[in-house]
């Protein structure tokens, strides 16, 4: 660091020190305006009016790749078009010289969609120099900019070394657009860690551009290289770029976690800054977090400036803040105190005093934990949750009339939470009583049929302690009551196998019935039961393989449109959600089709990370971890991930259903591997203020049209 820029950095500091605490930036307590644009679509092919484009997303739903490969050669430009398109969630690496041969085809949405399936081939496990080829040999020959701009946009998710080099010196930027696209291309490579010497520079200058777009773009590399020592060299000009921005540029986000990998005690006072001054929340968000287990801490100015930030007018900020003072495995006396004293004057911010809860039970402050859940709870039942969390490294018979208590909860999120902590602690019973009391509450959970209570008391009841007690007639009784009933077929498969693990040759005759039952879920559970029972092996399919992948219905998506609209009323507000049919057909025919059941009526946002994604759509067990009872194909789109994407939940390839979540800002890594399906049109404001826990009220699908 030059002597100039420290002693800049040094006044910050003293700024923050000591002007800050008087009260910070003056921001209403109401939502900010963070403002959004919707993605720009391809045009429109007529996928919903002609027969052979939704035969060809047919093949993509079977993933036929040499079908679709054949069609490459189709006399229909729309047909190549959609077959190209098809082939990039396909992910066929034997499509890559079919794909590689129509960049000399003479429909450009052909050629476009041909670059887009090369740079999704990445995922297929090919060279990335086998990729970069084609691609660089397109970009010299073509002369449409739409096109030269998607060749970009491939490169910098297959591209290569060469083709970084390419990026850095040789592309020219015809315009913003391109010198945008350009500069997220080599961000990429970059922290795909791929080398170049003037790299590092090339970014840095851009992030004084005065396209926006630019210097976020640019910024990304510096805020997500997993390691800052090749922009090492330029750090400087980071801070430079840093300082100069306006308190809501977007890329300050970036810069703020990048310098803060640096470690230099210089950049404390700027973090300290933003989290103070910035009017995007965002920005606060990651100011914060640059906090999170640092020694940055140590310092009392900085502890003071992160302790401010959890009365944030937005709660995401306030839980950064608090998980960052929470980090350290252990707190020290003084900041517990006064997490301690917060969390009492701010009863109605409990998910913020979450973070706290561990580090409180562990210094010996289990009984201000358990009255406060007890006390707060009253007004808001979910923050039960992470108390029942914290509570799992807790003893004496307070924590544990509190968990027991807990896991007769009407709120099933509740519930299920008391029973897997208990589940995790029943091993310490001290007498029969005691394991007696054990075995009643999990032997009522499965009763209960709530599939995340059932699930956690299945996995408990399954051990032989509890068999004397009966367990192993309750759970078949249960499975045999609940399987009429519609219950989660992946909770009930649970009791199943715990059957088939007994060893008891009494329950074969469930296990063989259930293994001709009519869903392929129950079936594979089954199974899998039977074959330990047994010791035999049997054809097994994972309950995973064995759920149904879901057609796309055409005829109703028809009816709905090319881009129907999906409402959310929320418990903060009303989201509206644009769904984009033609990009991926499959996944918004069976969003739709959820909604019209009403099955998303009542679900909850489960998994909220500040300026990443809200998360919720989990219509089967409501604990994050289920789906609909069918899956649907990743579509991969080119809608990009940006600030209100509407993306697709996935525990992996082809497994889709029906959670989705709502990106906060954007997020550019997903697009290699997720379902982008649309975007927030109205509500923005809303998605922001969403809590974990928060409820959807009602969806409400809604014909538009093309809007």
């Amino acid at each position: 660091m030059t002597r100039a820029r420290a002693g800049r950095a040094g006044v910050l500091w003293i700024v923050v020190g000591f002007l800050l605490p008087v009260g910070g930036c003056d921001r209403a307590a109401g939502p900010e305006s963070i403002p959004w644009d919707p993605p720009r679509l391809a045009a429109p092919d007529g996928l919903l009016e002609e027969d052979r484009l939704q035969e060809v997303v047919d093949l993509q739903v079977a993933r036929d790749g040499d079908a679709l490969r054949a069609l490459l050669s189709d006399p229909s430009g729309a047909v190549r078009a959609r077959a190209a398109f098809a082939l990039a969630s396909v992910q066929d690496p034997a499509a890559l010289t079919e794909l590689a041969a129509l960049s000399g085809d003479p429909d450009p949405d052909v050629r476009k969609a041909a670059a887009f399936a090369i740079g999704r081939l990445d995922g297929a496990d090919l060279p990335r120099e086998e990729l970069s080829l084609p691609l660089l040999e397109a970009l010299a020959g073509e002369d449409d900019p739409s096109v030269r701009l998607g060749i970009v946009e491939a490169l910098g998710l297959a591209g290569d070394a060469t083709a970084l080099s390419a990026l850095v010196e040789g592309v020219p930027a015809s315009d913003r657009a391109m010198e945008a696209a350009r500069t997220l291309a080599v961000s990429r490579l970059g922290i795909h860690e791929l080398e170049h010497p003037e790299l590092p520079r090339f970014l840095a200058e851009r992030l004084r551009h005065d396209d926006p777009a630019v210097r976020k773009n640019a910024a990304y590399y510096f805020g997500r290289a997993a390691i800052p020592d090749p922009w090492a060299p330029v750090a400087d000009d980071v801070r430079e770029a840093l300082d100069g921005y306006a308190m809501d540029d977007p890329a300050a986000m970036h810069l703020l976690v990048g310098l803060w990998q640096l470690q230099e005690p210089a950049d404390r006072g700027r973090a300290a800054w933003w989290l103070e001054e910035a009017r995007d929340w965002r920005i606060r968000v990651n100011a914060a977090r640059t906090f999170d287990a640092s020694a940055w801490l140590e310092d009392e100015r900085a502890r003071d400036a992160v302790f401010r930030a959890l009365d944030d007018p937005s709660i995401q900020v306030a839980l950064a803040a608090a998980e960052a003072l929470a980090s350290p495995f252990s707190l020290p006396p003084d900041v517990l105190e006064r997490a301690r004293e917060w969390i009492e004057r701010n009863p109605d911010r409990w998910p913020v005093a979450a973070p706290f809860l561990d580090a409180l039970v562990l210094a010996g402050e289990q009984a201000f934990v358990l009255r406060w859940g007890e006390e707060v709870s009253q007004a808001h039942p979910l923050a039960r949750v992470p108390v029942l969390r914290a509570l799992a490294m807790a003893q004496g018979e307070d924590a544990d009339r509190f968990l027991f208590e807990a896991a007769r909860s009407e709120d099933p999120i509740v519930r299920g939470q008391a029973v897997a902590v208990l589940r995790g602690r029943w091993r310490g019973a001290r007498d029969m009583d005691e394991l007696e009391l054990y075995y009643g509450t999990f032997a009522d959970a499965v009763r209960s049929g709530e599939p995340y209570a059932l699930m956690e008391g299945a996995e408990a009841l399954k051990h032989p302690s509890f068999h004397a007690f009966g367990s192993l007639d309750v759970m078949e009784e249960a499975y045999r009551e609940h399987r009429p009933r519609g219950v989660s077929p992946r909770a009930l498969g649970e009791l199943l196998v715990g059957l088939g693990e007994s060893g008891d040759p009494d329950r074969a005759g469930v296990l063989e019935e259930a293994w001709e039952d009519e869903n392929p879920v129950i079936r594979a559970h089954a199974a899998l039961g039977l074959q330990m029972l047994i010791g035999q092996d049997l054809p097994l399919t994972t309950p995973e393989e064995a759920i149904p992948i879901r057609p796309v219905e055409w005829a109703s998506l028809q009816e709905w449109g090319s881009r129907p609209r999906l409402v959310l009323e929320t418990d903060r507000g009303r989201v509206v959600l644009r769904l984009a049919a033609e990009e991926a057909p499959q996944t918004v025919s069976g969003l739709l089709h959820l909604a019209e059941q009403g099955r998303f009526d009542g679900t909850r946002f489960h998994r909220v990370v500040p300026n990443f994604v809200a998360q919720g759509g989990d219509v089967g067990e409501g604990d994050g971890l289920g789906g609909p009872g069918f899956r649907v194909r990743t579509e991969l789109t080119r809608i990009p991930f940006v600030r209100g994407t509407v993306g697709m939940a996935s525990s992996g390839r082809d497994t889709e259903g029906s959670q989705f979540y709502l990106a906060h800002s954007a997020q550019p890594h997903l697009e290699a591997g997720y379902a982008a399906v649309g975007w927030v049109e109205e509500g923005m404001e809303v998605v922001d203020q969403l809590r974990e826990g928060d409820r959807i009220r009602e969806a409400r699908p809604e014909r538009a049209g093309g809007g």
